[in-house]
């Protein structure tokens, strides 16, 4: 008998538990999953412009990777909220990860980064038209200047 009362609160406990963990999981809406994209948009930007002449490459396409891969974030969220237009910004972001991956490896880091600056203002205006007309607050999408670097960890 004393070995199925505890089986028996064993089962309560986890069914309990089970309930707790399950309603304390809320489901974001569709506008906060994009608002939520579009930040972790302009974090991928903003790792991108943070790259500098001692970064490789190999390094500014990764990081136009993590961009790409940041914008179908974007356009799905997009799609499941179904008012966001993403095609502004669509078309900014593939003019900047399509000038970084058709880069030979030969190419000069410093120009790069002369032929990215106006694209990634477009971007950045692109994406605050976006949040600003779907977000509460969306995150500041100006450009950091050119010559800023880094800040050291």
């Amino acid at each position: 008998m004393r070995l199925r009362s505890a089986l028996a609160v064993l089962a309560l406990v986890l069914i309990a538990g089970g309930c707790s963990i399950a309603s304390s999981t809320a489901t974001l809406s569709p506008e906060a999953a994009f608002c939520d994209s579009l930040k972790d948009y302009a974090v991928a930007v903003v790792d991108l412009q943070a790259l500098d002449d001692q970064n490789t490459i190999d390094e500014y396409k990764a990081a136009a990777q993590d961009v790409n891969e940041a914008m179908e974030a974007v356009v799905a969220a997009g799609v499941v909220m179904g008012e966001a237009s993403v095609d502004e910004l669509q078309g900014a972001t593939d003019a900047l990860v399509g000038t970084l991956t058709d880069l030979p490896q030969d190419t000069p880091v410093a120009q790069v980064r002369a032929e990215l600056q106006a694209q990634l203002v477009a971007v950045a205006q692109a994406r605050l038209s976006i949040g600003v007309a779907h977000c509460e607050t969306p995150a500041s999408a100006s450009p950091a200047p050119a010559t800023a670097a880094p800040a050291a960890s």
